[in-house]
């Protein structure tokens, strides 16, 4: 996967030391990076800084299908007054009107007309101190189930393993000289692209790179214009002896069609298209070690008359299958008899037995993803005594465990200890 390197855009903003002569005439060099940008795994679709604006803006599909270039790039999208507002109307004859007004309405593009606006800056003036704050579409932050994490600046969720991603990030440059800011936000493609196959729309990215020597640009001196126009790219620009500049929009759309969304998912439902581990178990039908694969199709259950091995056979493996558990709170909650991955995977039960040997049932190993289940797998081993006398009365006895517990015996009595006197620690 191709990740965007926040020193792409710096070098596009930011005037160099040595060749700064060449840099400032060839602002169109810029329109490269949108190119490459278009075919990544995470996009850019806001940058803002001195020498660099790109903005993206969700256009419907039919709109821009074919695309009106003169359109898209002949408007302009503000970023602070650009967003829902309440306008008032004095219509003269007609009185005072007021009504609610959409983002897009003014922006004179009528290629929007049906849009939506991703990326949103407004300023508390007089209140807000620092950089203006960057908002995101609540429609697109909601859909795709991100939360905003401060610590990781990021829209994030939690992935099939549990842990923490990020799917939109921001990156705010602090300076004392405004002119010196910088201002990122990028999203993964695959998400944008679902968002977009779903809502009927295609992203547009209008873009000006400006390259002068901010401070000292008085004005334009004989420009030497251009007109450029390629599949789903517009821009123009034009350079003289102290600068240049390259200004129009990019049309990035979904590589994924709503067919195919509901294809992938069949295709997570589907038990057949699933990965599944082999493991060494007891299989307690035949009274045999054996190893076999975890797929349902290789398992049976008490109601079925077969010679595959029960789903409650267990499988046993090496104590320190757990450590990783154990070291990682935060993501893993380890219970008594059952290991739950934050919102991702639930182990219903496992014990340790006699041996000191860690024991789950393959049926309830048959529903970890499958790359946890090769994780446990690493530890698998063959049986050095039979399961936990706790888990044979709980599970296959279906009765109370009523035998003498060590651990929780000491979870109890430090519970006492706090509640009777709780400065004994």
């Amino acid at each position: 996967m191709r990740r965007f390197k926040k020193s792409e855009i710096e070098v596009l903003n930011e005037c160099p030391a040595s060749n700064a002569e060449n840099w400032l005439v060839r602002a169109e060099d810029s329109v490269s990076f949108l190119k490459v940008n278009a075919e990544t795994d995470e996009l850019v679709i806001f940058a803002l800084g001195k020498s660099v604006l790109i903005h993206g803006v969700l256009a419907l599909t039919s709109k821009v299908t074919p695309p009106d270039g003169q359109d898209l790039q002949h408007g302009y999208l503000s970023m602070s007054d650009d967003c829902w507002s309440i306008q008032r109307v004095w219509g003269g004859g007609k009185g005072h009107r007021m009504y609610l007004e959409p983002p897009l309405s003014i922006c004179g593009i009528k290629s929007f007309e049906g849009g939506e606006k991703l990326i949103y800056q407004r300023s508390f003036d007089g209140v807000q101190k620092g950089p203006t704050p960057i908002e995101l579409s609540q429609k697109l932050v909601h859909s795709l189930d991100l939360y905003f994490v401060p610590e990781r600046k990021a829209y994030c969720r939690l992935d099939n393993r549990g842990e923490i991603e990020d799917v939109i990030k921001i990156f705010q440059r602090e300076s004392s000289d405004e002119s010196d800011g910088l201002d990122l936000v990028t999203i993964l493609r695959k998400d944008l692209d679902k968002f977009m196959a779903l809502s009927a729309m295609s992203l547009v990215l209008k873009f000006d790179f400006t390259r002068v020597r901010w401070g000292d640009f008085r004005f334009w001196g004989n420009i030497d214009q251009y007109e450029r126009e390629e599949s789903d790219l517009f821009y123009h620009g034009g350079k003289d002896k102290q600068g240049s500049y390259a200004n129009g929009a990019i049309i990035v759309r979904p590589k994924v069609t709503v067919d195919e969304l509901v294809q992938i998912w069949k295709d997570e439902e589907d038990p057949k298209k699933r990965k599944y581990a082999i493991y060494k178990i007891y299989d307690r039908k035949n009274n045999i070690n054996a190893e076999t694969s975890c797929s349902p199709e290789c398992l049976s259950n008490y109601f079925q008359k077969s010679e595959l091995p029960w789903e409650i056979s267990p499988a046993f493996f090496r104590p320190d299958v757990l450590i990783r558990y154990k070291a990682d709170p935060d993501r893993f909650t380890l219970e008594d008899r059952s290991i739950t991955c934050r919102s991702a995977w639930h182990l219903r039960s496992y014990d340790i037995n006699e041996a000191g040997q860690v024991n789950a049932y393959i049926g309830d190993l048959a529903k970890l993803p499958y790359e946890e289940q090769l994780y446990w797998q690493s530890f698998n081993e063959w049986p050095k005594a039979s399961i936990s006398e706790r888990a044979h009365q709980n599970d296959i006895l279906g009765e109370f465990f009523t035998g003498y517990d060590p651990l929780n015996a000491l979870k109890y009595k430090i519970k006492e200890l706090d509640k009777s006197t709780p400065e004994w620690w």
